[in-house]
């Protein structure tokens, strides 16, 4: 009984174990069949076995990757909620502490002492927008060195150039690469004094001078180079933040006044309300305008991403179709810190987990990369979503394990390869359907991870490094493997084939040489122990036709007329070469390029001018005299038959003439015309030594 039979028999739903045992008890009679019914059995068992182990292992795996990631969103949700809370504590703080400052005291910085915002264009790059705002002024600046604070051990990041300003606090970095000119720092973000609140921390033994600005969902740890500058630091925050307050709830109270009434106030007084005038004109905007930016943070803190684009999309039409383009400028700025926060937000979505899988899967990584696409990051979505299926790619092959037949491997790794690549095409036609201009990137990319493919991966394998282990039927059916599923691709527009081929050509260069060489060495073993006498069959009919058969495959016509009463008119040399040659050629097909052609048709006319060589050897041997014309039969046999056949084979296989085997068989042709005509061996030398040069170099 077939094994597959029984394993249905066993694995059907309705399988009944007693009705069972009694039908193979009533089928087999003799304990022989029953031990061979146990073997079926025990086959199936152990296949069952085999799956059910393969079946763990892979979802063993899989609970581990989903674990990881579970464990990952804990811990994010675990952060985020501790930064919400904290935010809320120190929201409320900052309120307590916000309380109006007197009319009659006096400002931090007289106008004498403020220095103007312009200064910033010229010694920090990417600053413009800044500078755009209308009343905007430094009030204090210095450099600090700031803290990593995620971690318990505080370790130094970087210096940078802090600037206060009268509504907001801008941090820019040293440019490391030394330039020529006033620009010496380039910008690096801009928080708001309203959504900010600056802690001072406690000194330790190792550090000292230390303050904390928190502004939701981040916060920045500084170092000043003295404890005077971090009181001075403390002192302008908390003051400017207050002076700002107090600026919006009198602009409140003024909106209300009459005009008559402003020009009573003092002139100090009337300075103040025109510059709050100028700066709050954004007043007439709408309410759901003005309200953005806060609620653009409580969007990206619920992770309410799209519903966070479509608010940017929305706020973009509004400030273009507006008329009075210089009092939003402030609004415009605000919401571009938003946008920038949100582009990072969005980056860190398409990062994949250290194991290689995307979090959230294809399907979250599309809707990421389209609102990346709104936002203008079509450049760096398109390289995270490369990155992330480079380590997928890595990360699945890393899985298949080296074992059994080589050839068997290659076609394991080579179905993951480029299974992989067809999935990242699909998705990556997907995602990036309306952006055609990323599909360069796409195609360049799935070179480099072939080329990666290849050497890591089939170079090794297939093409070992000591040449004697260099097999090349191995060789031909494993380039015939990867090129199968290469063609998989063809249905999403990606051609790999050529680029394929171009890597591999050196070393197939190399494999069809040394099989060439191979192969005259076997031909020579066999010419040297032939005894030249035609092939005698008359005891196995059956080898008798399936000689037939091969002669036919090899281009002999009319095989069955060299066939008498079981003896074949062919030796052994002449048969063993051509179904060498034959396999050769088969295996070539396998590889076959343009570009190899050349060299092909080079080896594989030395192989035949070995075998003639080997029979016109004989020939001159006088104890093979009376055997001569049998030995000229076999020749005429190669020349005249199974090189034109296997010329016109090979051109109709790579559809194109290959002008060495005409040229060919002219010279053999010409050699048994020598032959035969019985010219003395002195006349000879000339044609003899080339193929005596050919014995000399190892041909023979």
């Amino acid at each position: 009984m077939d094994p597959r039979s029984i394993e249905d028999q066993l694995s059907a739903t309705d399988f009944d174990v007693n009705g069972y045992i009694k039908t193979v008890a009533y089928r087999f009679d003799s304990s022989e069949d029953l031990k061979k019914h146990k073997k079926h059995i025990q086959s199936v068992a152990e296949r069952t076995a085999g799956k059910l182990k393969q079946n763990v292992y892979q979802n063993y795996a899989l609970f581990i990757d989903t674990s990881r990631e579970i464990s990952a969103l804990e811990s994010e949700m675990y952060q985020l909620s501790h930064l919400l809370n904290e935010h809320q504590g120190l929201t409320a703080s900052a309120q307590a502490v916000s309380a109006p400052v007197a009319e009659d005291s006096a400002p931090l910085e007289d106008e004498s002492e403020k220095h103007t915002i312009a200064s910033l264009l010229e010694t920090v790059e990417g600053s413009a927008m800044v500078t755009d705002v209308p009343g905007r002024y430094i009030i204090y600046a210095s450099n600090l060195r700031e803290f990593d604070s995620s971690h318990q051990k505080m370790e130094p990041l970087e210096t940078v150039r802090a600037f206060l300003l009268n509504d907001s606090l801008l941090l820019a970095t040293l440019i490391k690469v030394k330039r020529k000119g006033p620009i010496k720092y380039h910008f690096q973000a801009l928080y708001e004094l309203d959504n900010l609140a600056v802690v001072n921390m406690k000194d330790t033994e190792k550090l000292k001078h230390l303050f904390q600005i928190r502004m939701f969902p981040e916060s920045h740890t500084f170092q000043a180079e003295s404890e005077n500058m971090k009181c001075l630091w403390i002192k302008h925050l908390e003051s400017t933040k207050q002076k700002l307050v107090h600026e919006r709830q009198t602009f409140k109270q003024l909106i209300d006044m009459s005009s008559g009434s402003a020009s009573k106030m003092g002139s100090r007084r009337a300075k103040e309300v025109g510059k709050l005038t100028r700066q709050m004109t954004e007043a007439g905007a709408p309410q759901w305008v003005k309200d953005a930016p806060e609620n653009l943070d409580v969007c990206i803190a619920q992770r309410e991403f799209e519903q966070a684009v479509n608010m940017i999309d929305q706020v973009k039409s509004f400030l273009k179709d507006s008329s009075d383009q210089l009092v939003l400028r402030n609004t415009r700025a605000r919401v571009n810190h938003r946008i920038n926060l949100l582009g990072e937000v969005l980056m860190k979505e398409l990062q994949s987990s250290p194991s290689g899988s995307l979090r959230g899967g294809p399907n979250t990584a599309r809707k990421t990369i389209t609102l990346l696409l709104r936002l203008g990051r079509a450049s760096k979505a398109c390289e995270l979503f490369l990155a992330n299926h480079s380590r997928i790619n890595d990360h699945e092959l890393r899985h298949i394990k080296l074992e059994g037949a080589t050839t068997i491997y290659i076609g394991n790794v080579s179905s993951a390869f480029f299974t992989s690549l067809l999935n990242a095409a699909s998705e990556f036609s997907e995602a990036f359907k309306n952006n055609q201009s990323s599909f360069s990137s796409f195609v360049t990319w799935s070179i480099r991870e072939l080329d990666l493919f290849l050497k890591q991966y089939c170079i090794e394998g297939i093409f070992p490094p000591v040449k004697s282990n260099l097999n090349f039927q191995m060789v031909a059916d494993c380039v015939e493997t990867i090129r199968t599923q290469c063609e998989s691709l063809l249905k999403s527009g990606l051609d790999l084939d050529f680029k394929v081929m171009n890597f591999l050509h050196p070393h197939l260069e190399t494999a069809l040489k040394h099989a060439q060489e191979l192969l005259q060495e076997k031909i020579s073993v066999i010419g040297d122990t032939d005894t030249w006498d035609p092939m005698d069959c008359r005891q196995n009919q059956a080898q008798v036709a399936k000689v037939i058969v091969e002669l036919d495959n090899i281009g002999v016509p009319s095989p069955s007329n060299i066939v008498t009463n079981g003896i074949i008119d062919l030796s052994k040399t002449t048969f063993s070469s051509c179904k060498l040659i034959l396999g050769y050629v088969d295996c070539y097909f396998k590889i076959h390029t343009p570009e190899l052609l050349e060299e092909f048709a080079s080896c594989l006319c030395d192989l035949f001018r070995h075998i003639i060589g080997i029979i016109s050897k004989a020939m001159s041997d006088p104890t093979l005299l009376p055997k001569s014309d049998f030995l000229v039969k076999n020749a005429e046999l190669l020349i005249y038959s199974v090189l034109p056949a296997l010329a016109l084979k090979i051109e109709g296989k790579v559809k194109r003439k290959i002008p060495e085997m005409p040229k060919l068989h002219d010279e053999l042709k010409d050699l048994m015309e020598l032959i035969k005509s019985g010219i003395p061996q002195t006349g000879e030398e000339g044609e003899e030594g080339e193929y005596e040069s050919d014995e000399d170099n190892g041909l023979v």
